[in-house]
């Protein structure tokens, strides 16, 4: 507990140097050191301390409302609070204007692979998968379709669409066009974080053919 509050006084003292940098455009330093910040919480697994940064740096305006709600949703959702998630990560969605911006892209692609995720796992398979059809062809349409977030959002519209009646062949269609992506990822960049991507997609593809008792679907995915 003292630990997390020394690090939390320096941080926050480091927003407020922040803050009396003026724009942060002007040199790019306070940008930089606002995402170490966030990401120094996250590689700690502090998500209480994540959340504290993520809103100062967020009222300092050295992130932006987008990346803010993101990982306020995050560490929320890490914390259990899966309504407080899902309330943040809505808010980041919304604050979504510049899909000229590449990080705001990327925070987007991010937000919305965690929600859809989320929606799925409570049941709600329809706004999941109006929240990922969207997403996807967002993302298709701005020629970021190669990331892990895109190929999640095709296995979660597979996940929405094994739910629904008739929508079989669909299902199908969508966990072999994430299965194929994901053999692309490994392909292109055979590294540890591009297999553990396509080892959890896999898994979650056979989760939800086992939930819709789909179980020669399930046991093939046993041999990709």
């Amino acid at each position: 507990m003292i630990q997390r509050t020394v690090r939390l006084l320096a941080c926050l003292l480091v927003v407020v140097l922040l803050a009396a940098c003026g724009e942060r455009k002007e040199t790019g330093l306070e940008n930089k050191t606002a995402n170490g910040l966030v990401l120094d919480a996250y590689k700690h697994k502090d998500y209480p301390l994540l959340l504290s940064i993520a809103d100062s740096l967020n009222k300092a305006r050295a992130i932006s409302e987008t990346q803010s709600y993101y990982w306020s949703g995050y560490a929320s959702d890490r914390m259990g609070k899966k309504r407080t998630a899902e309330y943040y990560w809505k808010k980041a969605l919304s604050e979504v204007k510049d899909f000229g911006n590449g990080e705001e892209v990327s925070y987007y692609a991010k937000t919305v692979s965690h929600l859809a995720n989320l929606l799925n796992l409570k049941g709600d398979y329809d706004g999941s998968l109006k929240e990922a059809i969207n997403a996807a062809e967002k993302l298709e349409e701005l020629g970021c379709d190669t990331t892990t977030d895109y190929v999640n959002l095709l296995v979660f519209i597979g996940c929405g669409q094994a739910r629904f009646p008739r929508m079989e062949d669909a299902s199908k269609k969508s966990f072999e066009r994430a299965y194929e992506k994901h053999l692309e990822r490994i392909n292109a960049s055979p590294t540890e974080s591009t297999y553990k991507g396509a080892i959890a997609g896999v898994v979650n593809m056979a989760y939800s053919c086992n939930a819709t008792h789909q179980y020669q679907e399930a046991h093939a995915m046993k041999n990709w």
